[in-house]
């Protein structure tokens, strides 16, 4: 009999999908999920990262989309603040925050960007 995948599981696996299809509306919906888990009290990134979810998260970084590039920043900030400063920069995080924290054409990100670097370098 074939082992049942626990329903959190498969909605995982769902949402580091859609962050990586074509539809900027799904990514952007993938973005939120990945907010409402980062938040949930108790919520730890392992099994996230065991699927294989940062880089279609770190990816998210690129975004066109203000509100979407954002959303990114601010769930790599939240999953350093969860543990996983390492595996972001394994990942490549950081030289895409750097960018973004000198350059970005929305202040406000420029500002969230530098916020994440200090969490995941351990000085927040």
């Amino acid at each position: 009999m074939a082992q049942k995948v626990p329903v959190e599981t498969k909605f995982l696996k769902e949402v580091i999908r859609d962050l990586s299809c074509e539809d900027p509306e799904a990514r952007r919906n993938a973005l939120d999920a990945v907010m409402t888990f980062a938040w949930y009290p108790g919520w730890k990134p392992v099994e996230f990262i065991a699927l294989g979810g940062l880089p279609a998260l770190v990816g998210r970084l690129a975004e066109e989309d203000e509100k979407s590039r954002v959303q990114a920043v601010e769930a790599v900030e939240r999953f350093a603040e969860l543990g996983a400063s390492s595996e972001l920069v394994k990942e490549g995080a950081l030289p895409l925050l750097e960018r973004m924290a000198a350059g970005d054409r929305y202040e406000p990100l420029r500002m969230i960007a530098g916020r994440a670097i200090a969490r995941i370098r351990g000085q927040r």
